[in-house]
């Protein structure tokens, strides 16, 4: 039996989870609880930046090297559930073969389990021994150890860098605000002289006059309601505005292989949260702040009529803080298992949306429909247990005022029985102790709410937090133009930090103008270089120089406006075609165009087509061949006058006779030339051959091209 809380006595968890963004650092997520709970102040980008890459998630060896280097001595074991009192907790514990977890204590028969994927469970040691393969991490802090005490603190100054701008909105805002909350304050005493002097006076004078005076104060406050949300709706629209472009802007700087390791869904979901972090900072936040002062403000007015009655409504805010508190790690838990939900969910149905034509080719729809269901009712359980909890939360603040309400009214009218209060006084100091504890209970929402952004921080935090791109970090040298010569010495790669090399010892040199064309077997690193000679991937030993210079000093952007290329699995965007050559250029050069489709053998197609360049193309567009399709991708190509163009099967949905022509096309253009493919006549077009088999390249032979054909 699983328990999303803690069995009664058993001991509070004192590890703060830690959720995995990538799909294959599980392990690295585990070793950062484990970390931080020895108190060393680490986080998960600062364990990525000591791995580089994880192609095939951490292994038990990469932990102990990891746990090395900050400071633990780690070691694997392999052992029994009934076995882990011998040792030292918490564990990192190898799960369901293909994941960790880590085993924070033992306690009543009971395992406390923190799941990376966002999940702080108690399981029986039945369920544990079901999911256990056996092996275990155990870690311990070394003879170097030094601790800063905490885990690192979140950086979240880029929350605040739009609200510089808009101070004048904000001042007037929490104005507008303290005047509504403080106005709250006059209907009571209205009230309170209506019936203490107009009713036993029979004054109908001075009851129409305290009437149309409240009836001007309603109307002036209406007013001034409205422009209040006005310019709340305004500071919203900017902040949201603004800091969606900023995570856009970071989130298009970086590296490919950030992209790589995770799914479209969960990018989707972790750009979401803007809009509940959103709601926070630009409405509850001032309404938290105003809160406050109206909280103090009333409760001095109850003071005023009854220090007695006063420790009512204390004793009441002080229940609700405590129960709002215990209620709130069961919140935060149930939001970020919804966050994590909603991600795949997105994720498995974007994939599906992507690989319809092969489900209906397999007949796979109501299999494919029946796992979206099961993601699904994922994402709803999770909902329904996060609004469970705030159900209780709302039942029990109902409850709790009414009980406190009830009982001060009693006492005040027993006062009253004494002759201590009048009618008036009664229900002036009810007023006032209603907007006390209806301030203060949603002070502590507010609070509690700003506590469970915490999921939402933490998927921003791994766009925003994540290290760019080399490309935007490195100086370019915007002067230097590409000649096209390209070497590579001693090149090797490898994308796990504990993998095989990939490619090893490459050495290649490639001369201006010269076509080269690159072959082999399938799997042997053929589209691995060609993200090398692109600059997308940088080699783990070796070095890569463009006109005899290192890359680095060439400037990657530089290179990169310098170079194009038609990948394998390159797509059309959702547009026209004429936006898909020029990539949504503002200034389009149509001579250019027209030259650049020629060359690519497209030109005759698009002027068939009834609204040519404006015909649309993509996901909302026309189905285009995947013939044409590489044809466009070409012209892309060739519209950035590359001085470098990368085929990597850039022509493989040709036929022989275009292939051709696009050749000729583009040899004429004088441009170095790197093509990477198996066809015989692709391969035949080049100057020279090279074969690229298990990672080593080498010079083509008749015998060995005619081995690798047969």
């Amino acid at each position: 039996m699983i328990r999303p809380f803690p069995l009664f006595g058993a001991p509070r968890s004192k590890i703060r989870l830690v959720r995995q963004a990538e799909t294959v650092e599980c392990g690295l997520a585990c070793l950062v609880m484990v970390a931080n709970f020895h108190g060393r102040g680490i986080d998960l980008p600062a364990v990525r930046k000591a791995v580089p890459s994880l192609a095939r998630g951490a292994s038990l060896r990469t932990l102990s090297t990891l746990a090395d280097h900050f400071g633990f001595v780690g070691r694997g074991v392999q052992l029994q559930p009934r076995d882990f009192d011998r040792l030292r907790h918490p564990l990192i514990l190898h799960w369901n073969n293909d994941h960790f977890v880590v085993l924070e204590t033992l306690a009543n028969g009971h395992a406390l389990i923190h799941d990376p994927k966002g999940l702080t469970r108690w399981m029986t040691l039945g369920e544990l021994e079901r999911h256990f393969t056996g092996f275990a991490f155990e870690m311990s802090p070394s003879g170097e150890f030094g601790t800063d005490g905490s885990a690192p603190r979140r950086d979240v100054s880029y929350l605040w860098s739009h609200a510089r701008g808009m101070r004048s909105e904000i001042v007037q805002a929490l104005v507008l605000t303290l005047f509504l909350q403080i106005a709250v304050l006059a209907p009571p005493y209205f009230a309170q002289m209506a019936l203490d002097r107009a009713l036993p006076q029979k004054n109908h004078g001075f009851l129409a006059a305290m009437s149309i005076a409240c009836c001007a104060f309603v109307l002036l406050n209406g007013a001034v309601s409205f422009l209040r949300l006005s310019i709340i709706r305004h500071i919203g629209a900017t902040f949201t505005a603004g800091l969606a472009s900023q995570i856009a802007h970071k989130l298009f700087r970086l590296p490919m292989d950030w992209f790589r390791k995770r799914e479209a869904g969960g990018i989707l979901s972790r750009f979401q949260s803007i809009f509940p972090i959103k709601h926070s900072l630009s409405e509850a936040l001032p309404a938290a702040a105003i809160n406050v002062v109206l909280a103090a403000l009333t409760f001095v007015m109850m003071l005023i009529y009854s220090p007695v009655l006063s420790i009512i409504g204390i004793v009441a805010l002080a229940l609700y803080a405590f129960v709002r508190a215990a209620l709130l790690p069961r919140q935060k838990q149930a939001l970020s298992e919804m966050i994590e939900a909603v991600g795949k969910e997105q994720a498995f149905l974007i994939s599906s949306l992507h690989c319809m034509r092969s489900l209906r080719l397999s007949c796979r729809e109501v299999e494919r429909h029946r796992l979206w269901s099961g993601k699904f009712a994922s994402f709803v359980a999770a909902e329904t247990r996060h609004k469970k909890w705030a159900d209780c939360q709302a039942a029990f603040q109902a409850t709790l005022l009414a009980l406190a309400y009830i009982t001060a009214l009693w006492i005040a009218v027993a006062f009253a029985m004494r002759g201590g209060f009048t009618p008036g006084m009664i229900f002036a100091f009810m007023s006032y102790m209603l907007q006390f504890l209806t301030s203060g209970t949603e002070f502590i929402d507010k609070l509690s709410s700003f506590k469970e952004l915490d999921a939402h921080l933490d998927g921003l935090a791994d766009i925003m937090d994540a290290q760019e791109d080399a490309a935007f970090e490195a100086p370019t040298s915007a002067s230097l133009s590409l000649n096209g010569a390209i070497e590579l010495r001693g090149v090797s790669f490898r994308y796990g930090f504990d993998g095989e090399d990939v490619l090893k010892d490459i050495n290649l040199s490639i001369q201006p103008g010269e076509s080269v064309a690159i072959t082999g077997p399938s799997g042997g690193g053929k589209s691995t270089l060609a993200q090398i000679l692109l600059g997308l991937n940088q080699p783990n030993t070796g070095s890569m120089l463009v006109d005899g210079r290192p890359l680095a000093d060439f400037g990657l952007r530089n290179y990169f406006r310098q170079v194009a290329a038609v990948l394998q699995d390159e797509g059309l965007f959702a547009g026209t075609v004429l936006d898909n050559i020029t990539l949504f250029a503002e200034c389009v050069d149509m001579q250019l165009v027209e030259e650049c489709t020629r060359a690519a053998a497209i030109n005759d197609e698009i002027h068939s087509w009834p609204l040519k360049y404006a015909t649309l193309v993509g996901d909302r567009g026309i189905a285009v061949s995947s013939g044409q399709r590489q044809r466009v991708l070409l012209a892309r190509a060739l519209y950035c006058r590359p001085r470098i163009l990368v085929l990597d099967e850039g022509t493989a949905h040709l036929d022989s006779r275009c292939e051709k022509r696009v050749n000729d096309a583009i040899r004429r253009l004088g441009i170095t030339r790197i093509i990477f493919a198996h066809r015989r006549e692709t391969v035949a077009s080049a100057d020279r051959i090279m074969i690229l088999r298990d990672g080593r390249l080498t010079d083509a032979t008749v015998s060995n091209l005619e081995a690798l054909h047969a």
